[in-house]
């Protein structure tokens, strides 16, 4: 509840917390704005004043791009992929592998 005895700095950044995970953590700018707006109802529902959730909103939506990028910016392959170790060309790693990535041609596999 925002009426807790935490000061409002941590009431602030509890709040901007939760929105810095939620960019991290989704790639896809519409589910992002769409998991903002479910946190905002929970906020709400517990006191939060809404002046306070826009401001941090917007302060973590300009960010996103450059301080809060997603974390996971590609899909998975569905299917894991064998890859043989130098030491023990008899084992299979699982491990899985970006569909459209970068790091995909970096990975020899």
């Amino acid at each position: 509840r925002f009426s807790c005895m935490h000061s409002y700095f941590m009431k602030k950044n509890l709040t901007k917390g939760q929105y810095i995970s939620l960019s991290h953590i989704i790639s896809n700018d519409i589910n992002f704005e769409r998991e903002c707006e479910f946190l905002i109802r929970l906020l709400l529902d517990r006191n939060y004043p809404r002046e306070l959730l826009d401001s941090v909103l917007h302060e973590v939506r300009l960010a996103r791009p450059t301080r809060f990028p997603p974390i996971i910016t590609h899909g998975f392959a569905a299917e894991p992929v064998r890859v043989w170790t130098s030491t023990s060309p008899l084992t299979h790693l699982l491990m899985a592998r970006y569909l459209t990535s970068p790091m995909k041609d970096s990975l020899r596999l």
